[in-house]
């Protein structure tokens, strides 16, 4: 399970458990390589972004990614 915030987590799963760090970096260069994926696959005119609601940092960080993908 997730649990957010910068710092080491552990995530317990079917195999076992595995131990993680996670930095607000790291979301906003994962959401940056999947959003300019998205984009040159489906070439919209426009984009919207919702982040009305979100986890701690992580609707400013997606707003970041996509600003850095599109001229906003």
């Amino acid at each position: 399970m997730y649990q957010g915030g910068e710092g080491k987590h552990v995530c317990r799963c079917r195999k076992g458990v595995a131990r993680y760090i996670v930095s607000p970096i790291a979301y906003l260069v994962y959401s940056y390589f999947i959003i300019l994926d998205y984009l040159l696959r489906i070439k919209p005119d426009v984009v919207l972004l919702d982040i009305t609601h979100g986890v701690n940092y992580m609707p400013m960080l997606t707003r970041g990614a996509l600003a850095y993908t599109v001229d906003i």
